[in-house]
């Protein structure tokens, strides 16, 4: 089956020509027809309408008397008009006064014609006409006539007749300017279409279209014509300089045949260059690699507040940075510096041993790293002598030159890499670079915390200092009230303090104060706060707790006070004793001021009531200061 862009450009001319030509001609009959017949029935019932008028008018004078006689002779002047073939003339009541019927059609009208009213319907090639009989704007009757549309149709149909004889012989002549025109399109490009043809087939650039015609074909026959000259020309060169070609190709062949022996012998030096730089890139690239993921890590651990945020933080990284088959362990000192204590471990090489003392690492002796390829023949800490099967090393954390920890690794000697990887420097290189990171980490963390420490901190009791017990207060008071709970504040006051100052000197009273800090420190809650609030006073903060209990954690305060035995230069300080003042949320206040001068009260009035005893404030009126209660 042929595709129609497969076809010649003349027949696709023609075809195109024909369809259109067609597709016009279906339109314009179409729309012809249907616009005459439309024309032909409108025009027939506006004649019959006003014929209908018109019969209405003449007989109006025998519907007013009933003459039917008259009404026939008028009714009969319609045998002049060939098409109609019935009419009748009816008085309001719907009677019949008169009716004409041609060739006997004798179909009688179902009845008058609505008062008022003119109606026009076509049914069945009949068009039937009603119109009322109207006389002093009254309708005394009304007139029905019915015509046919045969002989209208008649003459439609012989005017569409001759209309589609011209339209085919217009067709006709168009169809043969068509082809005589498409010759005068499709000869040059047929004479263009066999040139190149033979060019492309057979390479002959001889080939010249030659149309002596100034039309875009002309165009572009003149310009292959110059492309082919050109062409033609160029594969002459080309012919010369092939024959040139082949005399230098075959000078030349010896001179490579030598130079390629020199050249496999080059290709094989340098593709062994080209091995050592990639195993340089690569073992750059891993350099790169882990130094990145140092400083990375020296970035998170930079953003920490405390020891214990980094362990996550050196988790993710440390097993990042060391290759599958490596494990081990971070340790750092505890608060006594007595032990060494495991901060995060890792790897299938997880050291057993999470705590040791420092004698029990070579390298926490010597203060430098401690390597050991051969576990079977070299010096092995103790720490790990138990459980170590392959090379390890053991390096000092040093932070601004003290000794704060050790990054211990170790080989496990079933990895796959286990015997290429072992014996090179890159482990301790990289445990060292490690450890140095990780070492300035962790002692600028031991720094700030201790920093922040004695920001907040009393130096001489411990206990937190005014600042932290404002921000705490503030804190739980806020908390408190959001969760609806209870708050207690218990102000204490070592009983005549200037006594013992004046009577063993200040540092007995100072020595008091630290034993009254260490005992408060001792015996509070883990959620209570201990603060020292200014000389010998001292104020606990006791989330969460009712009267009752506020009550009797203060008297467990004052028994506990006069129990302590201090020793200050040989001598036992006696007499200590405290005397305590409580404020109460919501009882006493809603407000951090409200809630401490409650207490403060209470304390002086503890005082007044001759010392050694707790009291707790009373709830105050509108407009009334803060009573006390004695306990």
């Amino acid at each position: 089956m042929i595709r129609s862009r497969d076809l010649s450009i003349r027949k696709k001319l023609i075809a195109a020509f024909v369809t259109i030509t067609v597709v016009a001609l279906i339109l314009s009959g179409t729309s012809l027809v249907i616009a005459s017949w439309f024309n032909e029935r409108e025009a027939a019932m506006s004649e019959l309408e006003t014929l209908a008028e018109l019969i209405g008018a003449n007989s109006r004078a025998a519907l007013i008397f009933e003459d039917a006689a008259a009404a026939e002779e008028t009714l009969d002047t319609l045998r002049i008009w060939p098409d109609i073939v019935y009419g009748s003339l009816h008085d309001t009541e719907g009677t019949q006064l008169a009716r004409f019927v041609r060739d006997g059609d004798g179909e009688a009208w179902s009845g008058p014609p609505a008062l008022g009213e003119k109606s026009a319907v076509y049914a069945d090639g009949i068009i039937t006409v009603a119109s009322p009989v109207i006389f002093d704007n009254q309708e005394i009757g009304g007139v029905v006539i019915r015509s046919s549309m045969q002989s209208r149709l008649d003459r439609l149909a012989r005017n569409i007749a001759i209309s589609f004889i011209v339209l085919l012989v217009s067709f006709l002549i168009a169809m043969l300017i068509a082809v005589r025109l498409s010759r005068s399109f499709t000869d040059p490009l047929r004479k263009l279409s066999s040139m190149m043809q033979r060019v492309t087939e057979h390479h002959d650039y001889s080939q010249r279209a030659d149309l002596d015609q100034k039309d875009e074909v002309g165009t572009l026959a003149n310009g292959i014509d110059r492309m082919l000259t050109v062409i033609e020309e160029r594969e002459e060169s080309l012919e010369k300089s092939h024959k040139e070609l082949e005399e230098t190709v075959s000078q030349r062949t010896a001179e490579l045949l030598e130079a390629n022996t020199r050249l496999k012998e080059e290709l094989r030096e340098r593709e062994k260059t080209e091995t050592e730089l990639q195993q340089a890139h690569q073992a750059l690239e891993q350099h790169y690699r882990k130094f990145s993921l140092l400083s990375q890590m020296n970035d998170r651990l930079q953003i920490c507040h405390s020891i214990e945020e980094t362990r996550p933080v050196i988790s993710h990284y440390i097993q990042k940075l060391f290759a599958d088959g490596i494990g081990g362990a971070l340790y750092t000192f505890n608060d006594s510096h007595s032990l060494v204590e495991a901060l995060v471990s890792w790897g299938e090489q997880e050291p057993a041993e999470e705590t040791f003392e420092q004698n029990d690492c070579w390298a926490l002796r010597q203060g430098r790293a401690h390597i050991v390829l051969d576990p079977a023949g070299e010096l092995i800490c103790d720490h790990c002598k138990d459980d170590i099967s392959g090379p390890y090393m053991c390096i000092p954390l040093i932070g601004y030159g003290d000794v704060i920890g050790l990054l211990h690794l170790r080989v496990n000697p079933e990895w796959k890499d286990y015997e290429s990887y072992h014996a090179t420097e890159e482990l301790s290189q990289l445990g060292v670079s490690a450890s140095e990171h990780l070492a300035l980490a962790l002692a600028n963390l031991r720094l700030r915390e201790e920093l922040q420490e004695q920001s907040v901190r009393d130096p001489l009791t411990g206990l937190f200092n005014r600042r932290y017990m404002q921000e705490t207060l503030e804190r739980e008071m806020a908390r408190s009230q959001r969760a609806g709970d209870s708050l207690a504040v218990i102000m204490l006051d070592i009983d005549y303090f200037k006594k013992f100052n004046d009577t063993y000197g200040h540092d007995a009273g100072d020595t008091v104060l630290r034993e009254l800090g260490e005992l408060l420190a001792n015996i509070i809650r883990d959620d209570d706060v201990a603060c020292r609030f200014g000389g010998e006073e001292f104020l606990v903060i006791m989330p969460g707790i009712s009267r009752s209990v506020a009550e009797q954690r203060a008297e467990e305060i004052r028994q506990a006070v006069k129990l302590i035995k201090i020793q200050h230069k040989g001598k036992r300080l006696e007499g200590l004793s405290v005397s305590l003042g409580i404020g109460l949320y919501p009882e006493h206040g809603d407000s951090v001021e409200a809630i401490t001068n409650a207490a403060d009260a209470a304390l002086y009035k503890a005082k007044e009531l001759g010392r050694d005893r707790y009291v707790v404030a009373k709830a105050k009126k509108p407009g009334e200061k803060a009573a006390s209660q004695t306990s």
